[in-house]
Parts: C-alpha cells; sequence; structure tokens
C-alpha cells in the first residue's frame, strides 16, 4: 500500500526518522477514505492521502519550513482511530529503501507554512502551492 508519511525538514539527513518507526501516523487510500468519496480513482484518493500527511508535516514543521511527506511503499498499516478517513498507522517500522518519493513544498510556500502552525488560514491557503515531486536518489542533495 502506498502511504504518505508527515515529516520535518531534519527528516530528510537521519538514518531512521522517529516518522518510520512502528506506530507512526501515516495517510493512505483506505476503505473509509473510499466510501467517502467514491466517485474518486486511486490517484485522486491517494492526493487526499498525500495533502493530509502535507498539512501534518506543515504543522510540525522545524527550521526550514516547508511540508515534507515521504510516499511509501508497505504492507504494514493498520487504520488509525482517528477524525480523518485517510489515517493509518504504521504497523512496523519502514526504512528510506521503502521510500519512492519525497513530495516537498516549493520555496514560495515558506512563509505560508510558517504561519500555518497558528493560522487555520494559512494552513487552508497551503493548497495554493503545489508538492514538488523528487526522487529518493535525491534525499542527500535535499538534506544539505
Amino acid at each position: 500500500m502506498r502511504c504518505f508519511i508527515p515529516l520535518r525538514w531534519a527528516d530528510l539527513s537521519a538514518d531512521a526518522p522517529a516518522a518510520f518507526h512502528a506506530g507512526a501516523r501515516a495517510f493512505a487510500d483506505t476503505a473509509a477514505l473510499r466510501a467517502v468519496y467514491p466517485e474518486a480513482d486511486q490517484e485522486e484518493r491517494e492526493f487526499v492521502a498525500c495533502l493530509a500527511a502535507g498539512d501534518v508535516s506543515a504543522l510540525q514543521a522545524d527550521e526550514v519550513p516547508r511540508r515534507v511527506v515521504a510516499a511509501a511503499d508497505t504492507t504494514g498499516v493498520e487504520p488509525a482511530k482517528a477524525d480523518l478517513v485517510c489515517e493509518v498507522v504504521l504497523s512496523e517500522a519502514i526504512g528510506w529503501h521503502d521510500v519512492v518519493a519525497l513530495l516537498i513544498d516549493e520555496a514560495a510556500a515558506e512563509d505560508t507554512v510558517r504561519r500555518a502552525s497558528r493560522d487555520q488560514a494559512a494552513l487552508d491557503a497551503l493548497e495554493d502551492y503545489d508538492l514538488l515531486w523528487y526522487d529518493i536518489a535525491e534525499r542527500a542533495h535535499l538534506a544539505r
């Protein structure tokens, strides 16, 4: 299952970010999400899950105020007991080898991400910015 894991910028340079540990929060195309959006295809539902992970990333942003989301393939997920229908919990730890892509804000979003933790309008405005796709092989370059 493709899941989307909210990260902080500092996680890009970590060997094993806490967000990859068993019990960590992630977002995916779940049965509950399919029930809410029956007309949406898998790509559209994964986009919803990715944006949810992006919102969480914005709320925990660190010294580099950008949303960072890891797209990973794993079978080790369980439904979360949460309000968001796309939220899951990692039932087993994953590693960078499970990550297929990174989705990171464009630089223009930094001011909005910086305000997002204290301003709901700023969090909502993040929809106006694209999460740019990076191959996992670019992680070391991005972490600099």
